[in-house]
């Protein structure tokens, strides 16, 4: 056992005794593979005082984030499975000490996603989900809804709740793959537009590696910002506007090429903020809506985090070697994902830092527990 989790996992003691009340904002939830390999839910205290595993079981629990109050985690766990394969684990949950574990809802077809994160609505008493590329809804009591349509990878509750976003097939009868809107009541689909042009083909994508070694330093790269090995065509709704921030495909100079644009809450009027030869995605608004933070990688680079003002302005570097983050509920400092040494993708080198939203001030919270697939900071102050 790691000396990292000898104060709340060697040692029974409560989340309380641990250091603070898990409604705070200053813990973050984290995934990782831990000692054993098994994935499980870890909480920490944002200054790495303490650290907890929440699930601490056998079977395989990811995909965890808050509810908007703090005070519940929703995660996917394959612990109520015959065969525990991440293929088949089904959406619970839990109080945020790891207390009070719920199922609900059973996921009877396999997963086509990865490893995936449910979606809160904002009042916390509903959540998104997908079962294989269907998108359901369920209560926190476990009512599921089925809205029948596809979704590939990605949702997200507008901020009003009217609406649910997502990519993929609006009705199952199309052929066109699309951001599209579903009313969480009525269940009606609206095409909004669609992030992968039509263009002419737009020559060798570079992305594609001609060696086993490419091909593994691609992949060590790549799990610091998306360990599932894909990207995914998210939308992201300012908290202070509702305008849509999200990526899309643009040609440029005969290689594809992954930008950043926003759209008004009516999806009209693009505007692009990012225009080079990186690739910039996994945007994320800042709370208060007046900074962007995302990550940029350059074609088979390693990726960094950067933070610009709301209209594209003022880019910063703020993290190299890094890649999934989250900003903390003041919008004061980012935790992220990166490696301890430079240029170095080992798990042994992975590890959880926060940092200043201006890039200052890095420091280490957690390290020694191997892949990290997701981290979220409180949502509560």
């Amino acid at each position: 056992m790691r000396p990292l989790l000898a104060l709340c996992v060697v040692v029974t003691l409560s989340l309380f005794a641990c250091g603070g009340d898990a409604t705070r904002g200053d813990q973050i939830l984290f995934v990782a593979s831990g000692d054993d390999d098994a994935l499980d839910v870890f909480l920490t205290q944002a200054d790495g005082r303490w650290i907890k595993n929440l699930t601490d079981h056998p079977a395989s629990d990811f995909g965890a984030t808050w509810s908007p109050d703090g005070r519940t985690i929703a995660f996917f766990s394959t612990r109520d499975e015959d065969v525990p394969s991440a293929a088949f684990a089904d959406l619970y949950v839990m109080d945020a000490d790891g207390s009070n574990v719920e199922r609900v809802a059973e996921i009877k077809t396999v997963s086509r996603s990865g490893l995936s994160v449910a979606s809160w609505n904002s009042d916390g008493h509903r959540l998104l989900y997908a079962e294989g590329y269907d998108l359901r809804i369920t209560d926190v009591d476990g009512v599921v809804y089925d809205p029948n349509v596809e979704s590939r990878f990605t949702h997200a509750w507008s901020p009003d709740g009217e609406q649910i976003v997502f990519f993929g097939v609006g009705d199952q009868t199309r052929d066109d793959v699309a951001h599209w809107s579903i009313h969480p009541y009525t269940l009606e689909a609206q095409r909004l537009f669609s992030p992968i042009r039509e263009r002419e083909p737009c020559g060798e994508d570079p992305r594609l590696l001609r060696t086993d070694e490419d091909r593994m330093k691609l992949a060590a790269r790549l799990a610091l910002s998306r360990p599932n090995g894909s990207i995914n065509y998210d939308i992201q709704f300012s908290p202070a506007t509702g305008d849509a921030l999200y990526w899309l495909e643009v040609c440029r100079d005969g290689v594809i090429n992954y930008e950043l644009a926003l759209r008004d809450r009516d999806f009209d009027d693009e505007r692009m903020l990012t225009e080079d030869p990186e690739d910039e995605f996994i945007a994320r608004w800042s709370p208060d809506g007046t900074r962007i933070a995302y990550v940029r990688e350059p074609v088979n680079g390693p990726p960094s985090i950067w933070a610009m003002n709301a209209d594209g302005t003022d880019k910063t570097l703020l993290a190299e070697d890094a890649g999934q983050f989250s900003w903390s509920p003041d919008g004061s400092r980012i935790a992220f994902v990166g490696t301890k040494e430079p240029g170095s993708y080992t798990l042994d080198d992975f590890a959880i830092f926060t940092v200043n939203a201006d890039g200052t001030d890095r420091q280490l919270i957690v390290d020694g527990l191997g892949l990290i697939w997701t981290l979220e900071w409180s949502p509560v102050r």
